[in-house]
């Protein structure tokens, strides 16, 4: 009966290890497996990881996506003419110079930029980091994926082995 009983603990602990990696998935898991010290007793709820969007690792890049996207379309503007308006006004306040009238300066500046290749090679090379960043948010969607479904194999399987042990050491209390 000890040997069963060590078993069943050794189980414990690793549906234990097994509901610490699923709650680095999930952040709000509270208890994934119930075990009552008596045996009479297990539940187990296995979660979902369906808001893998607020993952730490995917809003990351997510971020970057965003940031790259922002800073491409500044490279692209800056391809484009600009037109800026500038004034200015002045007034002598000294007492010294009451001749002095006050003044408004006005201008205007045009820029067109002629092959500006600066530019346009930050726009090209912009457009390869945030294709970059898309393929690895597609990798850790994926990867994230693979090892949520495998530490939720994991748990079901020790699950099973929890309770075919915990039956026979049932079965050899009432025996002895």
């Amino acid at each position: 009966i000890a040997k069963r009983i060590a078993e069943v603990q050794k189980s414990e602990v690793k549906l234990r290890n097994i509901e610490a990696g699923l709650s680095l998935f999930i952040a709000d898991v509270k208890t994934i497996a119930d075990v009552n010290l008596a045996w009479e007793k297990l539940t187990l709820t296995i979660p979902t990881i369906d808001n893998i969007e607020e993952l730490p690792q995917i809003r990351i890049i997510n971020l970057e996506l965003e940031k790259a996207n922002l800073i491409e379309k500044l490279f692209n503007q800056s391809q484009l003419p600009g037109l800026a308006v500038d004034a200015l006004g002045a007034r002598e306040l000294s007492p010294n110079a009451p001749y002095d009238p006050d003044r408004i300066q006005l201008g205007v500046r045009f820029d067109l930029p002629i092959e500006n290749r600066k530019a346009e090679g930050k726009t090209v090379a912009q457009s390869y980091k945030i294709r970059g960043n898309q393929r690895r948010l597609e990798y850790t969607r994926r990867e994230l994926q693979a090892n949520f479904s495998a530490v939720k194999d994991l748990l079901k399987i020790n699950y099973q082995r929890f309770e075919v042990i915990s039956d026979e050491v049932k079965k050899a209390r009432l025996m002895s």
